[in-house]
């Protein structure tokens, strides 16, 4: 089952330290009315999710701030 959400637009690009592969932004979506937090990620099962993390890593959202805390949910997925 897919769940694809039409991108408007997105800011505010950050992750944490030791994670590379998740990228967090807030996200507008044609499908909902407020903007939400949204996690980007290479690995997202849905197109909208990767497409996210692409934009973002291209600098189209502005630099990606970079947090000095590790990510509070353990193992990244850089480490797998």
């Amino acid at each position: 089952m897919t769940f694809q959400r039409s991108i408007i637009a997105a800011s505010e690009p950050r992750r944490y330290a030791d994670s590379f592969t998740e990228i967090w932004l807030k996200v507008w979506f044609e499908e909902l009315s407020d903007p939400v937090e949204f996690l980007a990620s290479p690995f997202d099962c849905e197109r909208h999710g990767k497409e996210l993390w692409i934009r973002a890593m291209a600098g189209e959202y502005g630099e990606i701030e970079v947090s000095k805390e590790n990510s509070p949910f353990g193992r990244t997925r850089t480490e797998v």
